[in-house]
């Protein structure tokens, strides 16, 4: 016989919410091999604040979705390297949004229990706030938002989600 044990809270806790604003969003369509190529780009991109998040998610068509998150301040840099490198099918899959925020977070108990991200997403989903681009990783959740949203992202999620820095514990 098994036991399988879960944590379960009715207010999830986290250790708090981070931010950061003013960022750009880079999203490309790349071909299995065509990943080695975009990894060395990667490497000769000097940017000031590095990558804050990158993500790469197989799509439809064996393709790959690889987004990433950078400072603003880095958007000329970025686009002079995406000129010199980019393939000509590349450029047409290029997405780049500027600005956006991202909120992300994480807490103690988010490897013992399921539902931590359906409940960030439903949260969100109330007020139909939209979600650029959302990624769970270990423990952590990050959430890439419109400009100007993150207050509103904090609100919702505080109705879920105990915040130390807004006065809840995380005992």
């Amino acid at each position: 016989m098994e036991t399988i044990a879960i944590y379960w809270e009715p207010v999830i806790k986290t250790y708090g919410f981070q931010e950061a604003a003013d960022l750009c969003l880079c999203e490309i369509a790349l071909s299995n091999r065509d990943l080695a190529d975009w990894g060395l780009f990667l490497a000769r991109a000097e940017l000031a604040a590095g990558f804050r998040l990158l993500l790469l998610e197989p799509t439809a068509g064996h393709l790959l979705r690889f987004s990433c998150l950078f400072d603003r301040r880095d958007a000329p840099e970025m686009q002079h390297l995406l000129g010199e490198s980019l393939a000509p099918a590349q450029r047409q899959s290029l997405r780049m949004t500027c600005p956006v925020d991202m909120l992300f977070f994480h807490g103690p108990h988010f490897g013992d229990r399921y539902g931590i991200a359906r409940a960030a997403f439903d949260a969100l989903a109330a007020e139909k706030l939209p979600l650029l681009v959302a990624a769970c990783a270990g423990s952590a959740v990050y959430l890439v938002l419109p400009p100007e949203r993150l207050g509103d992202a904090r609100r919702l999620l505080g109705r879920v989600f105990v915040d130390p820095a807004a006065g809840g514990s995380s005992d």
